[in-house]
């Protein structure tokens, strides 16, 4: 968040929509202290370390997201409704025919858009919870097997460098 981007667009050129949910809203305001708690699919919590703790043992990895962006943006203090604004403010398309490599920004996209392409620089965030073991204790091969393929095609992407984060 340091180093923001000017411009960025997605790898097939379409700006997505930035529609906030209600529950983010209220995670907000939890963490500025605003509210005494919040409430999560049925759950109060009255921390922010019993909301990691649940997004953990839950695998909800979307609450973790918004859990670290809306701290982050807490540090600088800033609200999201801006960072969304820039975001939305920043997105520039590449010109016609312009190749993804001559791109002078930020493309987001996801692994399956990606296929096939490669990029100077790629980073990996938190996309990949393998969920192989299920309700039984069984390990169940088909899911690793396509996990395992995905995490194959977005590591491969890399010309020059690769980031990992650690949650990733």
């Amino acid at each position: 968040m340091d180093h923001r981007p000017s411009r960025w667009c997605t790898v097939d050129g379409k700006k997505f929509p930035l529609k906030q949910k209600p529950w983010i809203s209220d995670l907000e305001a939890f963490l500025n202290k605003e509210t005494e708690k919040f409430v999560y699919k049925g759950e109060a919590f009255g921390d922010e370390a019993a909301i990691k703790d649940f997004a953990d043992d839950e695998g909800d990895s979307e609450v973790m997201r918004y859990l670290c962006l809306l701290s982050e943006l807490r540090k600088r203090d800033e609200s999201l409704y801006h960072f969304l604004q820039y975001i939305r403010e920043s997105f520039t398309k590449p010109k016609k025919k312009q190749a993804l490599d001559d791109y002078d920004g930020v493309l987001l996209g996801t692994v399956h858009k990606a296929k096939g392409l490669e990029f100077k620089r790629v980073m990996i965030y938190d996309d990949f919870k393998f969920k192989i073991i299920n309700s039984k204790g069984e390990v169940q091969d088909d899911i690793f097997c396509d996990e395992a393929n995905i995490l194959y095609v977005a590591t491969t992407r890399a010309k020059e460098k690769l980031y990992l984060y650690p949650e990733a």
